[in-house]
């Protein structure tokens, strides 16, 4: 589900979508005047192009798919089934495609297999890994910043139109994959689910960027790509096991000192009572030795307000909370307005109501606010083109998790400075250690990631965030 904001009339914001969009992505389209004397929103609706997950060492689905814009003239796309139509007489008219998005660093296993359908007149077919430097004109593994595997001799193709022996020739009927271990700096490919020899990636690919990609040369060759809406051949799974836990026990070598459990018991009483669990707080400082001294801090007492009045969806009571801030937020204000939106829309049914607060509210605020609160809006305004709003996703996530986040969002601004406590800078500071680590493909990298990805979806949420330039931080 897509917004496009155009100006003047539902005519230009129809034109706008017909040039920005694949005709064929979505078949039905409805306009929604959000501002009778501003803009229209065109809410795309249907069922989007087939996606499907891509393996990640975290466990976490990304989607992947064949490229709209990454792909060969001479190649017919449909679905995951890729086809040769060129003339294929030579070398000059090879033709490659890409999957999107690239593999991530922090995926320490990134894995996805063909089978070959047909291998056409002379079996010019190569799978493997390209930036999105490499010219769609090749077959992967001959220009610098790629590699490849080809059926047609068995050969590897590291950067260079020289191949060496590999492995098997592989035809019809035939399974192949490529998997990328960032980790190592090295992938390998397998055949009919047994694994091959190891490959090194070349100079800066395993920093990123890497596409998976396959490449057909010859006349009616045909492949289809597994991405993982089906069992792979190959049991990744084992495969990637075998890897996370030679990282945990290289990271579980790195431990030179004792967990301080005071300071651990400090770390979550300052975070209790600096968001305003004061019952909580209560409850472990009793059970302690020595219970923590219990102060209630304005700004927990004033998130407490405002999480009750939120639970209560009483919205009025949580505007004068806001209200009473020293120069509340816009993103606090829009965030308040699109958690009673998505009440109105969603508990009482009420649509008309819904878009009138949007109307009144939403449009006059959008302007100043940030870029993932304006996305956030285009969310859910996007709800009002279905008849049943309840079953649908918003940014990705069920209503319910995403109205969580918004609670949170508010919650968090309705502090003046943003201010946070101890525990969460920790927690901010070892995403940008985590990221940092990752631009050099270390290890560590990957293992810090996955402990914050125990936390659910800390580590999306607080990407490009920056601690250091928060008061408390430098604190």
């Amino acid at each position: 589900d897509r917004l496009h904001r155009a100006p003047t009339s539902p005519a230009h914001c129809a034109k706008s979508i017909r040039h920005a969009s694949n005709p064929a992505e979505f078949q039905h389209r409805r306009i929604i005047k959000l501002y009778k004397s501003g803009f229209y929103y065109a809410v795309k609706v249907a069922e989007p192009m087939e996606t499907v997950a891509a393996v990640s060492s975290s466990g976490t689905p990304r989607r992947l798919r064949w490229s709209d814009t990454d792909r060969n003239m001479f190649l017919h796309c449909s679905g995951p089934t890729v086809e040769y139509i060129g003339p294929g007489n030579d070398d000059s008219e090879a033709a490659a495609i890409r999957a999107v998005p690239p593999f991530d660093p922090a995926d320490s296993v990134a894995y996805f297999e063909i089978t070959v359908l047909c291998r056409g007149r002379e079996g010019y077919i190569g799978i493997g890994v390209s930036t999105a430097r490499v010219s769609l004109e090749r077959l992967p593994g001959w220009d610098t910043g790629s590699i490849g595997y080809h059926g047609d001799d068995g050969h590897i193709f590291s950067g260079s139109g020289r191949g060496e022996a590999y492995g098997p020739q592989f035809s019809t009927g035939d399974t192949v994959g490529v998997c990328v271990v960032f980790p190592m700096k090295s992938l390998f490919f397998t055949l009919n689910g047994q694994k091959l020899p190891f490959v090194p990636l070349l100079g800066r690919m395993s920093s990123g960027g890497l596409y998976g990609t396959v490449g057909l040369r010859s006349q009616n060759e045909r492949v289809t790509a597994n991405f993982g809406d089906k069992e792979f051949r190959f049991d990744i799974e084992s495969f990637r096991s075998t890897i996370r836990s030679r990282l945990q026990e290289g990271a579980a070598k790195l431990d030179d000192g004792r967990l301080n459990h005071d300071a651990m018991r400090r770390l979550i009483c300052d975070y209790l009572r600096h968001n305003g669990y004061f019952d909580s707080l209560a409850a472990l400082s009793s059970s302690e030795k020595e219970p923590e001294e219990i102060a209630q801090s304005k700004d927990g007492q004033r998130r407490r307000s405002m999480r009750l009045a939120l639970q209560r969806h009483d919205f009025p009571a949580a505007r004068e909370i806001l209200e009473r801030a020293k120069n509340p937020s816009i993103d606090a204000q829009v965030a308040l307005t699109l958690l009673e939106f998505l009440h109105l829309l969603i508990d009482k049914g009420d649509a008309e109501s819904a878009l009138r607060l949007g109307r009144e509210s939403l449009v006059s605020l959008c302007d100043n606010a940030s870029s993932d609160v304006r996305a956030a809006v285009s969310d859910v305004v996007a709800l009002l083109a279905y008849s049943d709003a309840t079953e649908m996703t918003v940014g990705g996530k069920s209503v319910d998790s995403f109205r969580a986040e918004l609670q949170d969002r508010v919650e968090e601004l309705t502090v003046p400075d943003g201010s946070k406590s101890a525990l969460e800078l920790i927690l901010l500071h070892s995403q940008r250690v985590a990221r940092a680590l990752r631009k050099v493909s270390s290890p560590e990298a990957v293992f810090i990631q996955e402990i914050l990805q125990e936390f659910g979806d800390f580590g999306a949420a607080v990407e490009g965030e920056s601690p250091e330039d928060d008061d408390s931080g430098r604190r």
